[in-house]
C-alpha cells in the first residue's frame, strides 16, 4: 500500500500525517501556510476536513462543549470550497507532501475526488455510517479508517462495507476519542489486538498532549501516526491546543523514524556495532605463570582476562591436563595452536 508514492507499513518508516483539520478556520492562505510548514517538518501528508455543515448537522442538534455560539454557524466558517481544496492540493505538490482529507457526506467526496486526493480518511464518528463508507470506497483511494469509541464488532462492520464496495487499501487506526486524549486512556496495546484481529496495518490517530506516546505506538507497531498540527496554538479554534506546532512535529517525525529503526529485525546476534565489545569488553584464558612446552596445564596455571586474544573462558575445564606445545610465557593468551 503507498500514498503518495511511501509505502504504508511493510518495514517502512512510520507514516506521519499532519492533521491540519479545521485550524486554518477557513482561510485558503493559513491552510497553504501550514502545508508548507508541515512539509518543512518532514511529514509525510497533511490531512484536512471536508465539512458541508447542512449536511453534518441537525437542524436543532446539540451544542458542543468546545464551541461556543451556533454550531452551524461555527462549522460553516470552517468549509472550504472545491476550488479550494484543489489550489491545496496544488500547494501539496510543490512542497512534495500528500494530500488527505477527511469527507463528511457523499457529495463533499465525489468533490474532492475531482480535487485530486492522494487518499480519503473516515473520521471515528462515521465508522457506523455504512454509505458513507461504501461510497468513499468506490472513489478507488487508499482509505484510511479511524476507529475511536468503536468496537471491533463495529470494526468488522465497517470493513465488511468497505469490501462489499471495493478492494481499496486500508489503514486502520487506533484513536481515543477524547479532546485532548489522557494517557491512562490511551490503551494502545489495542494496537497489537487490532494487528491480529484484521491483519490490516495499523496506526494511530493520537490525541493527547505532546509526542511521547505516539512514539510508544510506533513500539507497538504503528505504521502510521496521525497528529494534529497548528503554526501556533494561540490561533482561535478548538482543536489548536492539542496540536503540535512545527518544531514538535520536526521532532516527532525524527524520532518516530529512530524508533522504527532502533526495533531492529528482532535477531538476537551480535550486531556490527558490538564488535570491539565482544572483543575488548569479554575475557579470555590467560597464563599466570610461565609453562615450559610438553607441561600440562594445571588450574593455578590459569587466569581469566581481557582482552578476548585467547580461548573463551568456557574452555577452561576442557585445558585443565591439557599439554603445551611451546611454551607459554606469563601473561600469554592461551590459543588452540599451543595445544598439543
Amino acid at each position: 500500500m503507498r500514498i503518495h508514492g511511501r509505502p504504508i507499513g511493510g518495514g517502512s518508516a512510520p507514516f506521519v500525517v499532519a492533521e491540519v483539520g479545521i485550524n486554518h478556520n477557513g482561510e485558503l492562505d493559513l491552510a497553504i501556510e501550514m502545508v508548507k510548514a508541515a512539509a518543512k517538518a518532514g511529514a509525510d501528508a497533511v490531512k484536512f476536513q471536508a465539512i458541508r455543515a447542512d449536511k453534518l448537522l441537525a437542524p436543532r442538534g446539540a451544542g458542543l462543549s468546545h464551541v461556543s455560539g451556533s454550531v452551524h454557524d461555527f462549522f460553516r466558517s470552517v468549509e472550504l470550497t472545491t476550488d479550494q481544496f484543489s489550489r491545496i492540493r496544488a500547494a501539496c505538490r510543490a512542497a512534495g507532501i500528500g494530500f488527505i482529507v477527511t469527507p463528511f457526506d457523499e457529495g463533499v467526496a465525489d468533490e474532492l475526488k475531482t480535487a485530486g486526493v492522494d487518499a480519503f480518511k473516515i473520521a471515528s464518528g462515521d465508522i457506523t455510517h455504512l454509505p458513507l463508507l461504501r461510497h468513499v470506497a468506490r472513489k478507488r483511494r487508499p482509505l484510511i479508517l479511524s476507529t475511536g469509541a468503536s468496537t471491533l464488532t463495529e470494526i468488522d462492520t465497517a470493513l465488511s462495507a468497505i469490501r462489499q464496495s471495493s478492494d481499496v487499501p486500508v489503514v486502520l487506526l487506533h484513536c481515543v476519542s477524547a479532546y485532548p486524549a489522557a494517557a491512562q486512556d490511551m490503551n494502545l496495546r489495542a494496537i497489537q489486538v487490532m494487528s491480529r484481529r484484521f491483519a490490516l496495518p495499523i496506526g494511530l490517530s493520537d490525541h493527547t498532549q505532546g509526542i511521547h506516546l505516539a512514539l510508544a505506538a510506533v513500539a507497538l507497531g504503528a505504521v502510521m501516526i496521525e497528529k494534529h498540527f497548528t503554526i501556533s496554538r494561540g490561533l482561535p479554534g478548538p482543536d489548536q491546543t492539542l496540536s503540535v506546532e512545527a518544531a514538535e512535529l520536526t521532532k516527532l517525525v525524527a524520532c518516530a523514524r529512530e524508533v522504527h529503526m532502533a526495533l531492529g529485525d528482532g535477531k538476537k546476534v551480535p550486531r556490527r556495532a558490538e564488535r570491539e565489545a565482544r572483543s575488548q569488553g569479554r575475557r579470555a584464558l590467560y597464563t599466570i605463570r610461565d609453562v615450559e612446552a610438553g607441561r600440562a596445564l594445571e588450574l593455578g596455571d590459569i587466569a581469566v582476562l581481557r582482552p578476548a586474544a585467547g580461548l573463551p573462558p568456557e574452555h577452561i575445564d576442557r585445558l585443565i591436563g591439557r599439554k603445551v606445545k611451546t611454551q607459554l610465557a606469563a601473561g600469554a593468551p592461551i590459543r588452540a595452536r599451543d595445544l598439543a
